[in-house]
C-alpha cells in the first residue's frame, strides 16, 4: 500500500471552470499542479475522495495521483472567493493531467470492456451516482488522454451517499451497458469479488493516513464508509446489480 503524501499549497493558479465543489488549480510544494478541493467540498467529500482514490487504485482503476494539502490562510487572505471555497487547514488534491478530453457515451467502444465494467461496479460499490452518461449528455467525470487514449477516473466527493439509488444507477451510469453486455454476467462476481476483497483489505491503513482533524470530526461517517465497503461479499449487493432494468 502506497503512502499518501502531505504537501503544502504554494500558489493558487485559477479556479476551475467546472465542478460544484469549486476546485482550484494550484501548485503544491512538490512543484506539480493539482486540483484542490477544500471547504466547499466538505470534510466528508474530501474523505470520500481520498478513500475512493486509494481503494480505486488498489482495485485497478486509472485514478490520478493524489495527496493531502495544507492550506495556509496567508495564501488566500487576499482572495476572498478562494478563502471561502478552499478554507484553511487540510484539503484533498488530485494531480492535474494534461491533454485530456471528457468521455462521451459514443466514445465507449474505444475502451476495454473490463475497465468499463470495473468503473460501473466500483461506483455501485462506493454508492456514487455522480458518473452519468446518455445519448443526451450527462456528467461522466471520466476522461481520456488524447495522446494515448488512456482513461482517467475522477471525482468521488459524492460517494457513500445514504440515498444511493441502484435503480437510477442502472439507468444512468455511463458504463452501465458494458456491465450488462454479457449474458453470463452472473459470473462477473467470481471475477471481481476477489479484487474488491484485496482492495478492501487496505482500508484501515488508508483511514489511518487521513488528517487527524478529519478523523475526529467525521468518525460516524467513517464507520458508514467501512460498512458500505464491506458489501463486496454481500449476496444482496450482487443480486441488485446482476440484472439490468
Amino acid at each position: 500500500m502506497n503512502h499518501i503524501p502531505y504537501l503544502t499549497l504554494d500558489e493558487i493558479i485559477k479556479k476551475s471552470d467546472a465542478g460544484m465543489t469549486q476546485p482550484y488549480l494550484c501548485t503544491l510544494s512538490d512543484g506539480e499542479q493539482y486540483y484542490v478541493k477544500g471547504r466547499k467540498a466538505t470534510i466528508k467529500g474530501c474523505i470520500s475522495e481520498a478513500i475512493c482514490a486509494g481503494i480505486g487504485r488498489e482495485f485497478g482503476l486509472p485514478i490520478p495521483d493524489f495527496c493531502f494539502v495544507e492550506i495556509d490562510s496567508n495564501l488566500t487572505k487576499y482572495d476572498r472567493q478562494a478563502a471561502s471555497d478552499l478554507g484553511d487547514g487540510f484539503a484533498f488534491a488530485s494531480k492535474s493531467i494534461n491533454s485530456i478530453t471528457e468521455v462521451k457515451i459514443s466514445d465507449l467502444d474505444y475502451f476495454d470492456i473490463e475497465i468499463l465494467r470495473k468503473i460501473f461496479l466500483f461506483d455501485s460499490w462506493i454508492m456514487n451516482e455522480d458518473r452519468t452518461g446518455t445519448e443526451f449528455g450527462g456528467n461522466p467525470n471520466l476522461f481520456f488522454k488524447t495522446t494515448t487514449k488512456d482513461l482517467m477516473v475522477i471525482d468521488h466527493n459524492l460517494a457513500f451517499d445514504n440515498k444511493f439509488d441502484i435503480e437510477s444507477q442502472k439507468k444512468l451510469h455511463i458504463c452501465r451497458k458494458s456491465w450488462y453486455s454479457d449474458p453470463q454476467d452472473v459470473l462477473l462476481r467470481s471475477i471481481f469479488e476477489p479484487q474488491m476483497k484485496s482492495a478492501f483489505a487496505h482500508l484501515d491503513q488508508k483511514i489511518d493516513q487521513l488528517p487527524n482533524e478529519w478523523l475526529q470530526s467525521e468518525s460516524a461517517f467513517l464507520r458508514f464508509v467501512e460498512k458500505s465497503l464491506r458489501r463486496y461479499d454481500d449476496d444482496q449487493f450482487w443480486e441488485q446489480i446482476t440484472w439490468a432494468v
